[in-house]
């Protein structure tokens, strides 16, 4: 079960549901894979959006790591781990992984 609010749900090509949640002032927002157990996210202070990759082993996301000003987009592992920023600085607020 999630506790926060819980936002961005995002189905895989193979119908896993993904979503996240904010655990409220301050928190990273935590990542819930459906069958595994939730994973915080303490590379961001926000994640706006989250997208499967199309073979369901990464996620995309619009948000802002700490320390920086405004939204990029990133990569990572199911897990939350191996993070790799794409951007710089654009300001995004959106995105769609092809």
């Amino acid at each position: 079960m999630a506790s926060g609010d819980v936002y961005t749900p995002a189905w895989s090509a193979d119908a896993r549901l993904a979503w996240l949640t904010t655990p409220g002032e301050g928190g990273a927002p935590s990542l819930h894979v459906q069958g595994a157990e939730p994973r915080i996210l303490s590379f961001f202070t926000t994640v706006a959006e989250i997208a499967w990759s199309p073979d369901g082993t990464r996620f995309a996301a619009v948000a802002r790591a700490k320390g920086t000003a405004t939204a990029d987009l990133y990569t990572f592992d199911l897990n939350g781990n191996n993070v790799k920023r794409l951007t710089h600085d654009i300001g995004a607020l959106g995105l769609s992984y092809r």
